[in-house]
């Protein structure tokens, strides 16, 4: 099970959200370094966090999804496929390739379309409807 950015901001930030996020962040076992990147850009521009406390946080996701993995050339090409087969944002499908290539069935995400199964194989589950 994979987590999109979203969830792990959430489970980071405090928030009526936070507590299901966290629960979901504690149950994930393997995580895209996108998933680091999209947080510390996300921590940053929206949140305006030191970057000291989103080096930190990123420590901590590290630490709590025992299984990380790189983006390679071969999941891009995934990604362009999945997003033009399901209408997907490029960086959303790039995580679901990802996932996919690592045996992923489900990916918890808030703004994905809930239910959607990617080539029989992942759902997009929204944890908070």
């Amino acid at each position: 099970m994979t987590i999109d950015t979203n969830i792990a901001v959430y489970a980071l930030e405090p928030g009526e959200k936070t507590e299901v996020a966290d629960a979901i962040l504690h149950r994930a076992d393997l995580a895209s370094n996108q998933l680091a990147n999209e947080y510390a850009n996300v921590k940053w521009r929206k949140f305006k966090r030191p970057w000291p406390q989103i080096d930190r946080d990123i420590e901590l996701l590290h630490q709590t999804i025992p299984a990380w993995h790189a983006v390679e050339l071969a999941d891009t090409h995934r990604a362009v496929q999945l997003a033009s087969r399901y209408k997907l944002q490029f960086y959303d499908a790039l995580m679901i390739a990802v996932g996919l290539a690592h045996g992923a069935t489900t990916l918890y995400s808030e703004d994905m379309q809930h239910g959607l199964v990617i080539d029989g194989t992942l759902r997009i589950e929204n944890p908070f409807q």
